[in-house]
């Protein structure tokens, strides 16, 4: 079976933004996408992480599935890593990248997706079951400055809410 095209780089616009986009399941490309990201920031103190990820559901009372997608932005480079057709092998480098103490890792709902990556064996805490940087759920600091609800605060809802964006356009 021949392998064809197992990274895609695709240049997007967002509300006048461009967003360059590295789609992959190739541990290579994304060690080269760490390396041009630390590159490019490397006199930036504090960089700031997008982080996300995506799992199949299970169906089976007790069954988690692993992380199938990793998605990382830094501000307009985000890396789409298909960890589910890359024969499940995180690069040293992706470890390394996620337990930086000079990074701090953002999401919607990211401490479900923290404990998911723990699993894959991406933690570098203490006895491995956290990461060595920072994470922050971008939930609770619009509760913090908002004073709203936790429930229903979706990736959606706060683009709409906060930054006055339609995600679903």
């Amino acid at each position: 079976m021949v392998n064809i095209a197992i990274t895609y780089i695709r240049r997007y616009s967002f509300y006048g933004h461009t967003i360059d986009t590295t789609v992959t399941k190739d541990t290579d490309a994304v060690n080269e996408w760490i390396t041009e990201t630390e590159s490019i920031y490397r006199n930036h103190r504090g960089l700031i992480v997008g982080l996300d990820t995506e799992w199949r559901p299970s169906f089976q009372l007790g069954v988690q599935d692993p992380v199938a997608v990793l998605q990382l932005c830094v501000d307009n480079r985000c890396l789409v890593f298909q960890i589910i057709h890359s024969g499940q092998f995180l690069p040293s480098s992706l470890i390394n990248f996620l337990n930086n103490p000079n990074y701090t890792f953002t999401g919607a709902g990211i401490n479900t997706d923290i404990q998911k990556l723990v699993r894959c064996g991406l933690g570098r805490g203490p006895n491995r079951q956290s990461f060595a940087s920072d994470m922050v759920n971008i939930q609770q600091l619009v509760v913090q400055k908002f004073g709203q609800s936790m429930n229903g605060l979706s990736m959606n809802v706060l683009a709409r809410d906060v930054l006055g964006i339609d995600l679903a356009e």
